[in-house]
């Protein structure tokens, strides 16, 4: 089971606010080992996606708990107690079956999909600042998230209709923050791939140890 640890951040949105958003980020531990199940582990047909492949996987959430602060003018003032967005991100490694886990393309295989996961890890942790501006700024545009101090009066038929808008709001900024995090590392992964940087790795070992052979 890959441990994760866990990352808490809150913040306010207004001085003097409570704490309207709960961000949880929970990223995933590096594999000690990789995945050698499959002879050809990557989507693709390049020589680095058959020696290996490191995927990352994002899951996201977010909840909303409602309340009301009475009525005014036959309307009720309905605020958000609080907003609980949460990530979490696990990181899979694998290497090809043909590769004899004692030789020398088995150990720079992994040592390079070990490169891939680091980066991915780094990236998804600088994501959580990104994030907090996203929340912020989403503040400024209409349907803003009420809080307590700055209630919405609403109609009590509105408040299904209201709430439902608010949280797609909020789904969108995540998804795409999300989005732009799995891009990252795409191009990322899409660098240390090319040609010119994968010779590194074929480098290392003896270019007859590089065919492609079923481990014993």
């Amino acid at each position: 089971m890959i441990a994760a640890a866990l990352l808490l951040l809150a913040f306010s949105v207004h001085a003097g606010e409570a704490t309207l958003f709960n961000v949880s980020f929970e990223s995933a531990a590096i594999p000690s080992a990789p995945e050698v199940s499959a002879k050809s582990p990557g989507p693709g047909g390049s020589k680095a996606d058959r020696a290996g492949y490191t995927t990352a996987t994002i899951v996201k959430s977010v909840g909303l708990s409602w309340n009301d602060a009475g009525r005014q003018g036959g309307e009720i003032l309905l605020y958000a107690q609080s907003v609980d967005i949460n990530f979490s991100m696990a990181i899979a490694v694998a290497v090809t079956s043909e590769y004899d886990k004692d030789g020398c393309p088995y150990e720079q295989t992994w040592q390079h999909e070990l490169s891939h996961a680091r980066a991915f890890k780094k990236i998804y942790e600088q994501g959580r600042e990104d994030l907090r501006a996203d929340l912020g700024r989403s503040q400024i545009l209409i349907p803003r998230v009420p809080t307590r101090a700055k209630p919405v009066k609403i109609k009590a038929e509105d408040i299904a209709a209201f709430e439902a808008l608010v949280s797609r709001k909020l789904s969108g900024i995540v998804d795409e923050r999300a989005r732009a995090l799995l891009e990252h590392m795409d191009k990322d992964r899409r660098r240390k791939d090319s040609e010119a940087s994968y010779a590194q790795v074929y480098d290392a070992c003896a270019s007859a140890e590089w065919s492609f052979r079923r481990r014993p």
